[in-house]
């Protein structure tokens, strides 16, 4: 039976890079407009979407890749690495806006009116073509798309703290989270935009709530029932039982109960999907 490895490891989990997939493949179908399959996605029966079990993973991910790396080259290794690790998330940023802009100029020169074209920015961009690319340069500006690469470069730059920190003091690292996660939209004002008022689609001082837990997951998994007590299996149960009648609750919230939450529901990372995932 294929085992998620412990924390010492540093091995790959298959678990974890089967339901990265599976979460991809999911994102992929939300954002083809009209998709049968998006019938049967995550976001059809949750609160929450593929989004936050992916940044969830990544955070898991990360703890995994860096915990490896520290403790075989040491914690200067793996700070290095993931440095350049935000870096070549930056880069990666550019070339998605290079490579949309490129399909909205395509677009409009054949004359293809879709709405996609709208959401390259490439309208404004030949406008002031100076002004729009230093916005994007410095992320103030970010296309359809490409707007989740800048929320992990910063959790990559982030990591050689927030990893060491779960690892040391794992319920302080939590608590400091949550605060952040609680002032995130006011934080959200020292983050280059071209509207303060709009900000980022992905307000990284809320997303890293769900990539701190995904590190503390990783460091400090729960023991297994072999090495607790009646009490402890009996807490743990009623703790399933419980996240169990949450989950369904949730699940029917979702079926019958119709409600428009806005962007601001998933770009600040509200309480309803913090709680329902």
């Amino acid at each position: 039976m294929i085992k998620f490895p412990g924390p010492a490891t540093g091995g790959r989990s298959l678990e974890v890079d089967f339901f990265r997939g599976v979460v991809l493949l999911m994102i992929v179908v939300d954002h083809i407009s009209g998709s049968m399959l998006g019938q049967f996605t995550l976001q059809r029966f949750a609160i929450f979407d593929a989004t936050e079990v992916f940044v969830f993973l990544a955070g898991y991910a990360t703890a995994a890749a860096y915990t490896a790396i520290a403790d075989k080259k040491g914690d200067g290794a793996a700070r290095w690495r993931f440095l350049r690790r935000g870096w070549q998330l930056y880069r990666s940023f550019l070339l998605t806006v290079a490579m949309m802009l490129a399909l909205g100029l395509l677009f409009t020169a054949l004359r293809l009116h879709t709405p996609t074209v709208d959401y390259t920015d490439i309208g404004t961009f030949i406008d002031e073509p100076l002004q729009i690319g230093s916005e994007m340069i410095r992320l103030a500006r970010q296309p359809y798309l490409s707007s989740i690469l800048p929320m992990y470069m910063l959790f990559a730059l982030a990591s050689p703290v927030i990893v060491p920190s779960v690892r040391r003091r794992p319920w302080l690292t939590v608590a400091a989270s949550l605060a952040v996660w609680g002032l995130a939209p006011l934080l959200a004002r020292f983050l280059p935009a071209v509207s303060p008022t709009t900000g980022w689609t992905f307000n990284p001082f809320a997303w890293q709530l769900l990539f701190v837990i995904g590190v503390v997951c990783r460091l400090h998994p729960l023991k297994s029932y072999e090495r607790e007590d009646a009490d402890s299996v009996l807490r743990r149960r009623k703790l399933t039982h419980a996240a169990a009648a949450v989950a369904l609750g949730f699940l029917c919230m979702r079926m019958f109960v119709e409600f428009d939450p806005g962007p601001v529901f998933k770009q600040n990372l509200s309480s309803l999907r913090v709680g329902s995932f």
